[in-house]
Protein backbone atom coordinates (compact mmCIF):
# COMPACT_ATOMS: atom_id res chain seq x y z
CA UNK A 1 0.00 0.00 0.00
CA UNK A 2 2.79 2.04 0.77
CA UNK A 3 4.54 1.57 -2.41
CA UNK A 4 1.27 2.35 -4.03
CA UNK A 5 0.43 5.77 -2.61
CA UNK A 6 4.62 6.78 -3.50
CA UNK A 7 3.57 6.32 -6.88
CA UNK A 8 0.45 8.06 -7.04
CA UNK A 9 2.27 11.13 -4.80
CA UNK A 10 5.24 10.84 -7.52
CA UNK A 11 2.39 11.47 -9.95
CA UNK A 12 0.48 13.93 -8.66
CA UNK A 13 3.70 15.86 -7.95
CA UNK A 14 5.48 15.46 -11.30
CA UNK A 15 6.05 18.65 -13.66
CA UNK A 16 3.88 16.49 -16.38
CA UNK A 17 1.01 16.11 -14.20
CA UNK A 18 -0.14 19.12 -13.55
CA UNK A 19 0.20 20.69 -17.30
CA UNK A 20 -1.60 17.97 -18.38
CA UNK A 21 -4.99 18.50 -15.83
CA UNK A 22 -4.99 22.31 -17.15
CA UNK A 23 -4.66 20.99 -20.63
CA UNK A 24 -7.41 18.45 -20.26
CA UNK A 25 -9.79 20.73 -17.97
CA UNK A 26 -9.28 23.29 -21.02
CA UNK A 27 -10.02 20.98 -23.68
CA UNK A 28 -13.38 19.66 -21.60
CA UNK A 29 -14.80 23.27 -21.25
CA UNK A 30 -14.25 24.02 -25.03
CA UNK A 31 -15.87 20.85 -26.14
CA UNK A 32 -18.76 21.44 -23.39
CA UNK A 33 -19.16 25.18 -24.82
CA UNK A 34 -18.87 23.62 -28.58
CA UNK A 35 -21.76 21.18 -27.91
CA UNK A 36 -23.88 23.27 -26.01
CA UNK A 37 -26.42 25.62 -26.92
CA UNK A 38 -27.83 28.66 -25.38
CA UNK A 39 -30.60 31.21 -24.95
CA UNK A 40 -31.07 33.92 -22.86
CA UNK A 41 -32.44 31.74 -20.48
CA UNK A 42 -31.32 28.42 -20.34
CA UNK A 43 -28.52 25.88 -21.89
CA UNK A 44 -28.68 23.14 -23.55
CA UNK A 45 -26.60 19.75 -23.87
CA UNK A 46 -27.88 17.22 -26.26
CA UNK A 47 -31.33 19.15 -26.23
CA UNK A 48 -31.60 18.34 -22.39
CA UNK A 49 -31.76 22.04 -20.48
CA UNK A 50 -28.96 22.16 -17.85
CA UNK A 51 -29.96 22.79 -14.50
CA UNK A 52 -29.40 26.27 -12.74
CA UNK A 53 -26.89 25.51 -10.56
CA UNK A 54 -25.87 28.88 -8.70
CA UNK A 55 -27.43 28.32 -5.54
CA UNK A 56 -28.28 31.45 -4.50
CA UNK A 57 -30.16 32.23 -7.90
CA UNK A 58 -32.17 29.31 -6.86
CA UNK A 59 -32.66 30.32 -3.44
CA UNK A 60 -33.31 33.81 -3.64
CA UNK A 61 -33.95 34.37 -7.28
CA UNK A 62 -31.37 37.14 -8.11
CA UNK A 63 -28.40 36.36 -9.89
CA UNK A 64 -25.03 36.05 -8.77
CA UNK A 65 -21.88 37.85 -10.28
CA UNK A 66 -20.97 34.41 -11.90
CA UNK A 67 -24.23 34.20 -13.31
CA UNK A 68 -24.18 34.02 -17.02
CA UNK A 69 -20.74 32.66 -17.18
CA UNK A 70 -21.93 29.14 -18.63
CA UNK A 71 -24.13 30.83 -21.39
CA UNK A 72 -21.11 33.17 -21.59
CA UNK A 73 -18.79 30.85 -22.70
CA UNK A 74 -21.72 28.82 -24.62
CA UNK A 75 -22.47 32.36 -26.73
CA UNK A 76 -18.38 33.04 -26.95
CA UNK A 77 -18.22 29.52 -28.51
CA UNK A 78 -19.94 29.80 -31.01
CA UNK A 79 -18.83 33.26 -32.03
CA UNK A 80 -22.14 35.73 -30.65
CA UNK A 81 -19.45 37.81 -28.64
CA UNK A 82 -22.14 40.74 -28.01
CA UNK A 83 -24.99 38.37 -26.57
CA UNK A 84 -21.65 36.25 -24.63
CA UNK A 85 -20.81 40.22 -22.84
CA UNK A 86 -24.76 40.67 -21.91
CA UNK A 87 -25.02 37.38 -20.16
CA UNK A 88 -21.62 38.42 -18.23
CA UNK A 89 -19.15 40.86 -18.51
CA UNK A 90 -16.31 38.63 -17.80
CA UNK A 91 -17.13 35.75 -19.82
CA UNK A 92 -15.57 36.44 -22.85
CA UNK A 93 -12.52 37.50 -21.17
CA UNK A 94 -12.07 34.14 -19.15
CA UNK A 95 -13.40 31.70 -22.10
CA UNK A 96 -10.26 33.43 -23.83
CA UNK A 97 -8.03 32.61 -20.91
CA UNK A 98 -9.56 29.11 -20.91
CA UNK A 99 -8.90 29.05 -24.54
CA UNK A 100 -5.68 30.58 -24.81
CA UNK A 101 -4.21 27.51 -21.75
CA UNK A 102 -4.72 24.77 -25.09
CA UNK A 103 -1.99 25.77 -27.01
CA UNK A 104 -0.09 27.05 -23.90
CA UNK A 105 -0.31 24.08 -21.56
CA UNK A 106 0.48 21.89 -24.89
CA UNK A 107 3.34 23.37 -25.97
CA UNK A 108 4.53 23.34 -22.33
CA UNK A 109 3.88 19.14 -22.09
CA UNK A 110 5.35 18.91 -25.35
CA UNK A 111 8.89 20.61 -24.11
CA UNK A 112 8.82 19.10 -20.81
CA UNK A 113 8.26 15.22 -22.58
CA UNK A 114 11.21 16.26 -24.85
CA UNK A 115 13.55 17.12 -22.30
CA UNK A 116 12.60 14.15 -20.09
CA UNK A 117 10.58 11.40 -21.65
CA UNK A 118 11.09 8.92 -18.64
CA UNK A 119 9.19 10.97 -16.45
CA UNK A 120 5.63 9.01 -17.89
CA UNK A 121 7.48 5.99 -16.33
CA UNK A 122 6.80 5.39 -12.67
CA UNK A 123 8.64 2.48 -11.03
CA UNK A 124 10.17 1.66 -7.67
CA UNK A 125 13.63 0.74 -9.48
CA UNK A 126 15.86 3.65 -8.37
CA UNK A 127 14.50 2.79 -4.89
Amino acid sequence: MARTLSRVDRVLLSRWFGEALVLVGSLVVMVIALTASSSDEVVQLFGYDVPIMCTWRRLFGVSCPGCGMTRSFVFMAHGAIIEAFRMNMLGPPLFTVVLVQIPYRAARLFKILKENPAQLVVSDRGR
